[in-house]
């Protein structure tokens, strides 16, 4: 539930507010990463998606 939370950027599951990895605990500063990856993932995908919808994006 958690990556869907942040992969799909108009979903609000409530999963990103409630989780937040720790990063001065050990293992934190990697949970942190794979916490904001995914977030950046959606960004880079979610106008590649719109442009295939609409059209603007085709397969020669």
């Amino acid at each position: 539930m958690y990556l869907l939370d942040t992969l799909r950027l108009v979903l609000d599951l409530g999963q990103r507010a409630f989780w937040r990895p720790n990063p001065t605990k050990p293992g934190g500063r990697i949970a942190i990463s794979c916490f904001y990856l995914p977030s950046v993932v959606g960004w880079a995908l979610s106008p590649l998606a719109v442009a295939a919808f609409s059209g603007l994006v085709t397969s020669s």
